[in-house]
């Protein structure tokens, strides 16, 4: 849109009859204004935009009352009503660019259209400037994307039920069972022993437990978790996970450390929830379908954001890569690891709610995590603040 102030620097040097034919011709509505707020001109598509009924009153009222329906300065106008304003904006190349909503006149109420608004400066002559505003109706365009975001959040709903209702099965086929055959024993009047009904009884406990624990970790899911955030060393987070590992999994892990920096290096974090961070990347690394003893690379190292203003320095961040060999994961599958419930576990081995908390946990954290994959390596770097 910036292109467009090139128009208008066109008038300088050209007929201006040329000039104001290729203004009309745009599909952009284009009003010049000046600095005490009224339309000087416009072209075809502004009138036809907001079907302006152009006559002498129609340039008397000011620009704010005629475009946008206001009473009063529209609080994006850029100067104080006076040509010396107008020109120090031109001098620094002034460019507004924004959204904005206009309602259209009707009854009972008028429709709702979006609008790409785009303000910059023209000289007339020697001594006089204008703001140039230019406004584009993009409503059909943030329709399709608001019309593709209501998909998308369909599609995610619907898969959501489809796993939750999966999960649920399970549980709720076991408890159908167990109480199908007491129910079976009792119309038969026969005795059922102690122990076998005992033994019945902690089948439904186990299978309700597990209904409990699907609709706990949904519920946790959808709900921010407030906790206490301390200094803590993240290199004992990592180490301790490695042991608890290592003492579960020896023989399906190798697992290589590095740790580059100093070891009692701090961030504000919860222990028990970085710790489940990490529990779930190898478990994700077991799970995989890859038949061999899987090895894992823990790396850290020191990274700085670089930040554009004069006298500051680059913000400090701590990162974590995390890398395994286990197959990698397909580039259909990497952009959706991360949504709840997304689950490629054949077993469907606990909710799909894995990496969905990883990430819920390092966003309370203020930290991140992205994920990369190449040939059999899979990468996910979890980035903390310092």
């Amino acid at each position: 849109m910036k292109n467009i102030s090139k128009f208008f620097q066109f008038n300088q040097s050209h007929n201006l009859e040329s000039f104001f034919n290729l203004i009309n011709a745009l599909n952009i509505a284009i009003f010049s204004i000046n600095n005490k707020q009224k339309i000087i001109s416009l072209n075809k598509t502004a009138v036809e935009f907001f079907n302006f009924k152009l006559n002498k009153n129609f340039f008397e009222k000011p620009c704010y009352k005629i475009i946008y329906g206001y009473d009063s300065k529209c609080e994006f106008c850029p100067h104080d009503g006076t040509n010396e304003d107008i020109k120090k904006l031109a001098q620094s190349n002034y460019h507004y660019s924004n959204e904005i909503l206009i309602e259209e006149p009707g009854e009972p109420v008028g429709l709702i259209k979006y609008f790409e608004i785009n303000i910059f400066t023209s000289r007339v002559n020697n001594d006089e400037y204008l703001l140039i505003e230019s406004l584009k109706d993009i409503t059909k365009h943030r329709e399709k994307e608001e019309e593709s975001a209501r998909n998308s959040k369909l599609i995610a709903l619907g898969t959501l039920i489809q796993t939750v209702a999966h999960e649920l099965t399970n549980p709720l086929t076991g408890m159908s069972l167990t109480l199908q055959s007491i129910e079976k024993n009792l119309q038969n009047k026969k005795l059922v022993p102690v122990n076998l009904l005992e033994k019945k009884i902690q089948l439904l406990k186990s299978d309700i437990e597990n209904t409990s624990h699907i609709v706990s970790d949904i519920k946790r899911f959808n709900q921010k978790e407030t906790y206490l955030l301390e200094n803590i060393s993240l290199y004992s987070v990592v180490s301790d996970t490695i042991k608890e590992i290592k003492r579960l999994h020896k023989n399906e892990l190798k697992i290589i450390f590095k740790w580059n920096l100093k070891k009692n290096i701090l961030i504000k974090g919860n222990h028990q929830k970085l710790r489940q961070i990490f529990i779930n990347l190898f478990q994700n690394c077991i799970e995989t379908t890859a038949h061999y003893k899987k090895t894992v690379w823990i790396i850290s190292r020191k990274i700085y954001e670089p930040i554009f203003f004069e006298h500051k320095k680059d913000i400090e961040k701590l990162e974590i890569q995390f890398i395994d060999n286990g197959g990698g994961i397909k580039p259909n599958i990497l952009k959706r690891i991360f949504d709840p419930y997304f689950t490629t576990k054949s077993n469907k081995s606990g909710h799909g709610l894995g990496l969905s908390l990883v990430q819920k946990i390092m966003d309370e954290h203020n930290a991140s995590i992205e994920a990369d994959s190449r040939g059999k390596y899979s990468r996910f770097k979890l980035i903390f603040p310092l």
